[in-house]
């Protein structure tokens, strides 16, 4: 057998540290999956699409774009919804008890939203104390409502909505061709045991 040249010796060494220095460490994984495990805040930040962001001219029949993903969103007392619109759209959340088709009553036969964008402007008596959140009047809304900066309407922007008390919210669309495309999705908050 012939003798290793010190080159060859030394790159086998230095070889062998890199591989000591950039394996993964089977200890560090599992410290790092229990504590993921037993993370209790894993469930108080969660995200959901308001519109697949395929926006297109149609008012309605768009059910592929009108959607909340997913239908049915959880997450811990005292936990944030991140809602991510995609396009023109306007959030309504109700307090717990209100389903779908309690609002059939209040959805017009005509125009844009269901309900008044403009937060100062109440809701019919009916429903004005079952609401939780009344989103961002969006930009180019009734009467062309302008852009503004802070906080931001334009088409796709992000709220997130705290929800404190355990339930079922009802979130939905104000837009009125979304809402009855099918663009509803309830919140379970659930109790923190």
């Amino acid at each position: 057998m012939k003798p290793k040249k010190r080159s060859e010796v030394l790159r086998a060494a230095l070889f062998a540290a890199c591989a000591l220095v950039f394996a993964p460490s089977t200890q560090a994984d599992d410290r790092h999956d229990h504590r993921h495990k037993n993370d209790k805040d894993e469930n108080s930040n969660v995200g959901a699409a308001f519109g697949r962001g395929l926006n297109t001219t149609q008012p309605q029949g768009n059910p592929l774009n009108n959607v909340i993903l997913p239908k049915w969103i959880e997450v811990d007392t005292g936990g944030v919804v991140n809602f991510a619109l995609a396009g023109f759209h306007h959030i309504i959340i109700f307090k717990p008890g209100v389903r779908r088709q309690d609002l059939d009553a209040f959805i017009p036969t005509g125009g844009t939203f269901i309900f008044s964008t403009d937060p100062t402007v109440p809701l019919p008596s009916a429903i004005d104390d079952k609401v939780f959140y009344r989103g961002i009047n969006p930009a180019g809304g009734p009467s062309a409502t302008p852009f503004v900066g802070n906080p931001s309407n334009a088409s796709n922007r992000g709220e997130p909505v705290a929800f404190l008390e355990p339930g079922i919210y009802l979130v939905i669309c104000n837009v009125r061709p979304h809402l009855l495309d099918g663009m509803y999705a309830y919140v379970r908050v659930k109790r923190n045991d």
